[in-house]
This record gives C-alpha cells, structure tokens and sequence, in this order.
C-alpha cells in the first residue's frame, strides 16, 4: 500500500442525518459549527508514537537545541492536536470559572456567571462561522443569563442537567428552569437554542476530556525524540523565530519549541513575534515546570490576530499557579490555576480560571496536523496498554 496522509475530518454527513432526527436542526447545526462538540470514542483515531519504535523514522528534524520541526511520523503531535481538537469553539475550558469580562464561548462545570458576547469577536474574524456553543456541566451561580450576540449569529446552550425551556414577556424572553430555579437572558429576542447534553450527541464529560488533553500533552513534551535540553545555550525561542524568518520552517508546519517556565518572562519579545508574524507557521511551546509551583508570564501583546491562534502552550499536567498579564495564543494547562490579570488574547484550557481584570478575546486555534500512514498498517492504534483506560471524551465525527 502506498503511503498517504491520514487527516482528521469532519465527513459526518451520515452521522448529522441520524442527529437531525434527535434534535432540532438549528441546534445540531450549531453545536457542529461552533465547538466541534459531537462525541464519539475517541480511539478511533488516538495514534501513538511507539509505532514507529525501532523503525528508523523520525518524527522530528532538529533544527537547533529545544526547536524541532514535527515529521510525518511525529504521532505525538498528532494526538496532542487531535485532543484540542475536541475542545474547538471554546474561549474558556474550565471546571472552574470566574469571569468578569468574556468575548467567545465558555465550557464550564461551576461557573459564576454566564456572561459572554461574541461581536468583536465576528467583526475580529477570530471566530469560525455563525454558530456559538456554550457548556454547562452546573447551573451558574447567578440566575441572570448575559448573552449578546452579533448580527446573524446564533447561540446553542449545552446544559448537562435536567431544566425545563421557558419563555417570558409574551416569548421574548428566553431561559429555563432548573432545580426550582428560574434562569433568564437578560436581553430579549436572542436568537438562542437550549439543549441537553447527551453522550454520542454533544459536547459532555468535561473532566474526563480535560484529563485527556493533559496527558496527550505530557506525551507530546516527553517526547524521546523532541526532548527538552536544559543545557542548552541557545534558546528555543529565538531559534524558532529565525526558523520561520529564513524558511526552515513553512506555513501549515508544526515548530516544538521547549522552553523552562523561568524563562518565559526573559523572552517575551520572542513570544510577540511567533504570535504577530509566524508567517502560518504552527508553533505548540512545551514548557517544562520543574522546581515550579508559580509561573508568571503575559508578553505585553495586546493585538487581537487571527494568527494568535497558530499559538499553543503546553503545560501537560503541570497542576500550580500560571499568572498572566497581557498574553496571546491559547494557553493548555488542565490540571493548573490559572490567573488573568489583564487581557488574554485566545484561549485557555485549565482546572480553575480566574480572571478578576480585562477581558478575554476569543481567537480560536486553527492547529491541523497529518501523519503518514504505515505502509503495512492502515488502522491507527493505541499500543499504550499501561495507560488507564480513557475516559470518554470529545471529538469531531468522523468516519
């Protein structure tokens, strides 16, 4: 068989007929468009690296110490990837969450309040399409629903608890009714749908997929092939950035930049670039946390581009405090507190968000990543039999 490249796709044209039958058409629509929320097992798709074991392949060209540029073979990027793949749409993933200002769509178990509009966001374009998905795991806090939305734009709510709909004010208020408790939009004539969560339908099980990703991204920065050089001399930052100036480094390509925690702050400049000019040029940063229960960083850029989201960094398990100031890209720490203090520019994927100051901007990452297929072996598989099994999660359909 010859070689061939296997992608991730959404072919779910048979999938959306058999959901159409299970709930309205507009709110399917939505929950496809907007989050990628539609569940299926993910190992169907789940790759490991071990494969190539022995092989000879590589799955990574070193370009300079702690910057390596992802090969065909590289499974673990493919798998850190597919795992956000399953979390698309969202400017927040959290179990926790305490907003004050939030531009984009929230995935949250106990959140404050729901709060969030999306019209910078469009007139941005660093969205994807018309459809907004949001995810409660819990009622909020706060029974009063804040939801603005832009012109054409439509709202799904994926509510992971029993509620009954209800309209006010002649139909022109819309909410529901959960627990004895009457929870309201505030404004009236929101073009919003309400949906109950259902495995195999939607977006559910948030701490298994939190769980998921973290791991995923542990593989990813443990990587033997990719491994990070604490000795190194060069940093990989700065090597990355002149990988993307000269042209070592192409758009549609994934940079692995690795990088220590106490290192951040000393090159955000560095950061600013591969977020301002990273030329379509995919960059995942791992940061390695050793000897760190506190990381502080934000690199002072306060744009908001669609090529923030080419950005991601990767903090595996790591379950301490990150602080930032003003940041860019999509920060992935789902076992880790994370504090905003002004704004952030992204996304965020963690345990607990905290953001008493600024504002959070949606910019969806638009990270897509193939793998060569083996020529004797056609199916991805999990070799991976010392992992506990995973939990069920989120993914796009694909068949």
């Amino acid at each position: 068989m010859s070689k061939k490249k296997r992608k991730l796709q959404n072919k779910s044209v048979a999938m959306f007929a058999f959901a159409l039958s299970l709930i309205a058409s507009r709110s399917v629509a939505t929950i496809s468009a907007s989050a990628n929320t539609l569940d299926i097992n993910q190992d169907e798709y789940r790759l490991t690296d071990e494969r190539n074991a022995g092989t000879g392949a590589s799955a990574y060209t070193k370009l300079n110490a702690n910057t390596y540029l992802a090969t065909g073979k590289s499974y673990s990027t493919y798998n850190f990837i597919n795992s956000l793949k399953r979390v698309n749409g969202f400017a927040a993933v959290a179990n926790s969450v305490d907003s004050c200002h939030l531009e984009g769509t929230v995935a949250a178990k106990d959140l404050n309040r729901l709060d969030t509009f999306n019209t910078n966001a469009v007139a941005n374009n660093t969205v994807a399409g018309s459809e907004f998905t949001c995810y409660l795991a819990e009622p909020p806090k706060d029974a009063t629903l804040k939801i603005k939305a832009a012109p054409g734009t439509h709202y799904t709510l994926i509510l992971d608890f029993t509620f009954e709909e209800k309209t006010w004010d002649n139909g022109n208020q819309k909410g529901f009714v959960a627990n004895g408790v009457e929870y309201k939009i505030e404004d009236r004539n929101i073009d919003v749908s309400f949906v109950r969560a259902e495995s195999g339908v939607t977006f559910t099980d948030l701490s298994g997929t939190l769980h998921d990703i973290a791991k995923e991204g542990d593989k990813l920065m443990g990587d033997k092939d990719a491994v990070y050089d604490a000795e190194a001399e060069v940093n990989g930052l700065e090597s990355a950035v002149r990988a993307i100036q000269d042209g070592r480094a192409q758009a549609g390509e994934t940079l692995i930049v690795n990088i220590h925690a106490n290192d951040l702050q000393r090159y955000e400049s560095r950061i600013n670039e591969l977020l301002s000019d990273n030329k379509g040029v995919q960059v995942i940063i791992n940061v390695a946390t050793n000897g760190v229960d506190n990381v502080y960083f934000g690199n002072g850029n306060g744009n908001w581009n669609s090529s923030f989201g080419k950005v991601v960094f990767n903090f595996g398990s790591f379950n301490g405090n990150i602080n930032t100031n003003l940041l860019g890209g999509t920060v992935v720490a789902p076992y880790a507190t994370v504090n905003i203090s002004s704004n952030l520019n992204g996304g965020v994927v963690c345990d607990v968000l905290n953001q008493q100051n600024g504002e959070i901007h949606q910019v969806d990452n638009d990270l897509d990543f193939q793998v060569d297929d083996d020529e004797d072996d056609d199916t991805p598989t999990d070799t991976d039999a010392d992992d506990e099994e995973t939990p069920e999660g989120l993914s796009l359909i694909h068949n």
